[in-house]
């Protein structure tokens, strides 16, 4: 048996430890949908925040299951429905962002925002049709449309135009998305037991805390700015 794989109950599960933290994360995803489900926000925004945490949960979850540990018993193919999934939490997380700052936005500037990141969810779709672009890299790249395209110039906005100092947090889990983008494209290893793949795995689940702290101080600054108005 290769070292990158162990036999749990008879089953073969290939990069056991990229898929434990996979899991792990997915779990995680799904217990901080839950606390914002369970906070009960009447703000659309963050409802839309919680689909993202859910769609976080899943796409993590589905990529332990199918999209590492079971490849040796299904085809790689297979690894588009974490993709899939991975593209919907982008849309989401666009989604909630333009929805948070729709008061400050004008209302043309927002309903064009919203077309762009449904073209962008048509299009990502579209590039998995065709096997030259049916790749990981269209993963990254809509990531990257949806954090430098969409995200960090809206909440960067907010915070010189607007003083939404609180978006400072967002920018902050962008930075360590861009890192973790780093480490896994460069391929950085510190060992043979923590390889590039295990050290991106474990910050993804640093980014998915980081931004939930995000979400939540946006949260508390938007019920402060309504308090504020009310009195």
């Amino acid at each position: 048996m290769k070292s990158d794989e162990i036999e749990l109950l008879g089953i073969i599960i290939l990069e056991p430890a990229v898929s434990f933290l996979d899991i792990l994360t997915g779990l995680l995803g799904f217990l901080l949908a839950y606390f914002l489900w369970k906070n009960k926000s009447s703000e659309k925004s963050m409802k839309l925040f919680m689909y993202y945490f859910l769609f976080t949960g899943l796409t993590s979850f589905c990529a332990g299951i199918i999209g590492h540990g079971l490849l040796y018993y299904i085809s790689p193919d297979w690894k588009i429905v974490g993709w899939s999934l991975s593209a919907f939490g982008m849309f989401f997380l666009e989604f909630a962002s333009i929805e948070y700052f729709k008061n400050e936005l004008r209302s043309n500037l927002f309903m064009n925002m919203k077309i762009i990141i449904k073209v962008q969810l048509i299009v990502f779709f579209i590039s998995l049709l065709f096997p030259v672009t049916r790749r990981f890299s269209s993963v990254q790249m809509n990531a990257t449309f949806s954090y430098i395209g969409i995200i960090l110039p809206l909440y960067s906005y907010s915070i010189y135009s607007w003083k939404i100092h609180k978006s400072w947090f967002v920018i902050a889990a962008i930075i360590l998305a861009c890192i973790i983008a780093l480490v896994y494209n460069m391929k950085i290893t510190l060992n043979q037991w923590f390889n590039y793949d295990v050290f991106t795995h474990v910050l993804v689940a640093m980014y998915v805390l980081l931004i939930y702290y995000a979400v939540n101080r946006l949260n508390s600054f938007k019920q402060g700015f309504y308090i504020k108005l009310n009195q």
